[in-house]
């Protein structure tokens, strides 16, 4: 176990090679340690008694984050050192997080302790909708995916042709306006803002707001917003959520842009984009055939292509 970790935490530091700083190591008696809760929450605590009997200290936590690629940084900001105990909460779950406590006394030199920490890898139900089970299968098996020989690969613009394939997956028909055929796809199966605008005229599909996520179901499609512009900047596909001993709800979706397994809807918005908006698709629960008609002519769909 122990050599996993520390490959875990390589792993992370290499591909972010320059979060390591030339700080004194920290001292023994200022014990730094993590925690972290079956629903992804992590605490860093340590003993405020010793940090009382050093005067004039300053404590800034942060931390790196990182799944699967693009690691970034939550940059360490003050935390009260007399409290003993710092808690990070939204995390995205089935995910590695590099924490950094820095501990400066006064103007004299800055200690750094860096803790490895992976949060839980969800157990997610089974749901009855048999294609719902096999949307989140693909999603599964896809969500590293970079080569797939059946659809189109867009780097840093992949998010929503990775819906599109877990909604054909599901069971959606392709059609004059939404298809990937011989790897050329439609505008509306690779554009986040073209896909909703698709989504939203099939039957039995809805929009919920961000304000209602007790009516948002495993499967369906988170939207966001990132600048408030009106249009759709990313999407992802809800694969699990959780219910907080509060009896709140928090939402997590898998995505490509970057690729993530479990990201945290809460997570996404507070840190990497706090001023956005997003609202969700709400797709049928029962099976829904959204084919066109018979006599419908797919002899042209190798014509259409992105516009």
């Amino acid at each position: 176990m122990k050599r996993i970790i520390a490959a875990l935490a390589i792993g992370l530091v290499s591909l972010a090679p320059n979060i390591l700083s030339a700080h004194r190591n920290l001292e023994s008696s200022l014990d730094i340690y993590s925690q972290v809760n079956q629903f992804g929450d992590v605490t860093i605590k340590w003993n405020p008694t010793e940090f009382v009997k050093k005067k004039n200290i300053k404590l800034a936590i942060g931390y790196y984050f990182d799944q699967e690629d693009r690691p970034g940084e939550l940059k360490p900001k003050p935390v009260d050192a007399s409290a003993g105990s710092a808690s990070f909460k939204n995390l995205s779950l089935n995910a590695r997080y590099l924490f950094s406590v820095s501990i400066t006394q006064g103007n004299r030199d800055t200690f750094t302790k860096r803790l490895l920490v992976v949060t839980p890898n969800p157990n997610r139900p089974i749901t009855k909708d048999s294609a719902v089970n096999a949307q989140l299968s693909y999603v599964d098996a896809h969500w590293r995916t970079r080569e797939n020989p059946n659809y189109l690969y867009i780097p840093d613009f992949d998010c929503a042709n990775f819906v599109s394939q877990t909604l054909v997956a599901r069971g959606f028909r392709q059609n004059y306006r939404w298809n990937q055929i011989k790897s050329v796809p439609t505008h509306a199966f690779i554009s986040s803002t073209a896909l909703k605008a698709y989504l939203l005229t099939l039957p039995g599909v809805h929009e919920v707001s961000s304000l209602s996520p007790n009516k948002v179901k495993l499967g369906d499609i988170a939207m966001f917003d990132w600048d408030r512009s009106g249009d759709t900047d990313h999407v992802g596909i809800v694969n699990y959520i959780q219910r907080r001993p509060d009896g709140s709800l928090k939402i997590y979706i898998a995505q490509h842009t970057m690729h993530r397994y479990f990201r945290s809807v809460s997570w996404a918005v507070q840190v990497n984009h706090p001023n956005a908006n997003y609202s969700f698709i709400s797709l049928p629960t029962a099976p829904t055939d959204f084919s066109w008609p018979a006599t419908f002519d797919t002899s042209g769909l190798d014509r259409w292509s992105v516009r």
